[in-house]
């Protein structure tokens, strides 16, 4: 999807990823948000087969999401 950088840190001695994506604009995230491709990255979701029930269980703890806004 245009318009944004993703960014995956891994830790060396901890469990706890952090998962960062930088948009052009809130519009911009709000719109991807709402589109068929971000419908299809997150189809299973919840499901199965998603990546939050597969085994092993890649993300031991709830998510922890926070924005932060920057004006350039």
């Amino acid at each position: 999807f245009p318009s944004h950088d993703i960014r995956v840190l891994r830790p060396h001695h901890a469990d706890t990823y952090i998962v960062l994506t930088i948009w052009s604009s809130e519009e911009t995230f709000k719109t991807w948000q709402t589109s068929k491709a971000y419908e299809h990255a997150h189809r299973n979701r919840g499901t199965a087969q998603g990546i939050d029930q597969q085994r092993p269980n890649y993300f031991p703890r709830p998510s922890y999401v926070t924005q932060y806004w920057c004006q350039a």
